[in-house]
């Protein structure tokens, strides 16, 4: 019989290490000298080697620097470039933490998304550093991507965008696209475009089922969260939570959704630069949303509480309750459609400045 593979730590190290070193080989007195050593099994991203790669269960731990990692040579929305080669389990992720300040960049030449996962499995990334001043991303995608991917994370991480945007077609920091249980916790996010594009949003979601965005910082983006997609089959955008969430500063919006069945945004703190949120269900019908215990606070007289888009007569059971709202110069909610199906209001308070 084989002997089990037992997971381990790995070691990266740009200014001691050494990327000839084997995977059976690598300890922390022995690192390697690039991530993507470690994420591709070689140090030559278009020949991956998943037998040399991190495997399910191992924890590559990357020391303090910055670190230039090469993508593809053209725009290609998916092509993550440091995609590992091999997947996690639900029990077992890979995951790539940063120990210390860790940077990455792309050098000139390289395009696309830097890290996430595209087509693998239980993928974590951990106090990594991002500024899109510095990676050449391409349209419609962001600098981290989760693209045909179940149960993977990034997390504790600060991912700005640059000034100005290269694009402003669906410009993202962090892109989520035909994915289920996604998690999106404890980063700071800013700086994803600067005008009032909802387009430009610091997250957004297509296809996504059970995505978990909470413990994040959200500010001075165009648009903060944007659930939006759903096409013909796979996942459908349902029961998002968002909670725990800090937004400021948002121009456009905090939180907008055309589709999200069973969306849940609770305990989160608005500091409403624009519209706290909109719901836009379009041709579909949004079922049980609930918006429950959060703060909005009005950070200007522009502030919204609620907008409802075309064809809000598709909502069903729709509740917000157990909210504070405060300074708002409307004074409730703004409703451009009068009838937006079955809703409620229940045990909210309403303050205007003095």
């Amino acid at each position: 019989f084989s002997a089990a593979v037992e997971a381990k730590n790995l070691y990266v190290d740009q200014a001691v290490g050494n990327d000839s070193v084997s995977y059976e080989a690598n300890a922390s007195s022995n690192p390697w000298r690039t991530i993507g050593r470690a994420a591709w099994g070689s140090p030559n991203r278009a020949a991956p080697n998943s037998i040399q790669a991190a495997r399910a269960g191992d924890t590559v731990l990357i020391a303090a620097g910055t670190y230039y990692t090469s993508g593809v040579s053209s725009c290609n929305r998916w092509a993550v470039s440091l995609n590992p080669a091999n997947s996690g389990t639900s029990g077992s992720p890979i995951i790539f933490r940063g120990v210390g300040t860790v940077v990455i960049r792309h050098p000139a030449g390289s395009y696309g998304p830097v890290i996430g996962a595209d087509n693998r499995n239980y993928i974590v990334w951990d106090n990594i550093y991002l500024d899109d001043d510095y990676l050449n991303t391409c349209s419609d995608t962001g600098a981290v991507v989760f693209h045909v991917s179940v149960g993977s994370q990034i997390i504790n991480s600060r991912v700005t965008g640059s000034t100005p945007p290269p694009f402003t077609d669906n410009y993202n920091l962090i892109r989520a696209e035909e994915t289920s249980g996604i998690q999106i916790r404890n980063n700071e996010l800013w700086n994803a475009g600067y005008g009032s594009g909802e387009n430009e949003a610091a997250i957004m979601t297509y296809d996504s089922d059970g995505i978990l965005i909470e413990h994040n910082y959200i500010h001075d983006n165009a648009q903060g969260i944007y659930i939006k997609g759903e096409r013909a089959g796979g996942y459908t955008n349902q029961n998002a939570i968002i909670r725990f969430n800090k937004f400021a500063n948002n121009n456009y919006c905090d939180i907008e959704t055309i589709y999200g069945q069973g969306t849940q945004i609770y305990q989160n703190l608005f500091l409403t630069a624009g519209t706290a949120l909109m719901f836009k269900p379009w041709a579909g019908t949004a079922t049980n949303y609930a918006v429950v215990n959060n703060t909005f606070i009005a950070s200007n007289t522009y502030s919204r509480l609620t907008y409802y888009g075309s064809e809000a007569q598709n909502f069903s059971n729709f509740r917000m309750y157990n909210n504070i709202y405060y300074g708002f110069s409307n004074g409730g909610h703004y409703l451009a459609y009068a009838s937006i199906g079955t809703q409620s209001y229940e045990h909210n308070f309403y303050s205007s400045p003095d």
